[in-house]
């Protein structure tokens, strides 16, 4: 099912000229078509997402072509974009898709085809498996990792306000949770840190991640692998999972209250925006 928002289609065809002076005089030329934009898609946690697209005054119609997979035939979605800005609303099977739009300038000579480069994305829910390792002086267990990543992924695909999105992405743990003795359980200095394995690491405390810090709940590399974690309280463990996978993702800090990638990890910590759920998805 397809739900588009955009204007009527424009009754009449445009003519567009531009002016050039020689010496003999006024001569008219067409102006340079430039195509639309279309937008990165908006995941939703109802397995929907939004098409975002944008058109300029001087282009006649838009239509947005897709297909399945990354071959084959290519189908148009019901509905025009019209000059402006609006979105369609897509429900499709899981899977990889892909997307382009297609604008078309009309001129006195006739119409012209301008396309966007196509956008690949997948639809359904996204699944990252990373091992989990602990301390030997810390005790954690296969459930115990279980309950934390199950609320990093719930917190992730849940849109709890009106700035948030839900994002289809789900952490899972990979084979038993392993423990390691190298060292005495603290992260003070980057060869500490450079140690770790790849994955969640339990350790006991962290005073360095990427200097002398104090106060220190979680480290990770930007992008990377490698992830350094203390225990922290149940309510609040699964965020702090959520934001550190995201650093390894390649996302930084987002310093606004509520953001899922704040430096500081508060009760509220939950919002994920568009742009950092396609980092999460990849």
């Amino acid at each position: 099912m397809n739900t588009h928002k955009n204007l009527p289609l424009p009754s009449r065809t445009k003519i567009k000229k531009g002016k050039y002076l020689s010496a003999v005089g006024i001569i008219f030329l067409p102006m340079i078509a430039t195509a639309g934009n279309l937008g990165v898609p908006k995941h939703d946690e109802d397995g929907k997402f939004k098409v975002w697209y944008t058109t300029y005054d001087n282009e006649e119609a838009c239509v947005i072509h897709e297909r399945a997979g990354t071959s084959g035939s290519w189908s148009t979605m019901d509905g025009s974009c019209q000059p402006g800005s609006g979105f369609f609303e897509v429900e499709k099977s899981t899977g990889t898709h892909q997307f382009y739009m297609a604008c078309y300038e009309c001129w006195a000579y006739g119409c012209t085809e301008i396309r966007t480069p196509e956008y690949t994305t997948y639809v359904g829910t996204i699944e990252h498996t990373r091992k989990v390792y602990h301390h030997s002086s810390i005790t954690f267990s296969n459930s115990q990792a279980d309950s934390i990543l199950s609320s990093a992924s719930s917190t992730l695909q849940t849109a709890d306000t009106g700035n948030d999105i839900g994002c289809p992405v789900k952490i899972s743990r990979e084979g038993n949770v392993t423990s390691f003795s190298n060292g005495n359980g603290s992260i003070t200095t980057q060869s500490d840190f450079g140690s770790l394995s790849a994955g969640f690491n339990v350790v006991s405390d962290i005073t360095w991640c990427g200097g002398i810090k104090a106060n220190i709940i979680g480290c990770a590399d930007e992008p990377g692998n490698r992830i350094a974690v203390v225990r922290h309280t149940s309510a609040m463990e699964g965020f702090l999972w959520a934001h550190e996978f995201g650093h390894n993702q390649g996302l930084g800090h987002r310093n606004i209250n509520g953001a899922i990638m704040r430096d500081i990890i508060y009760s509220n910590s939950k919002e994920v925006s568009n742009h950092e759920c396609n980092y999460y998805r990849q």
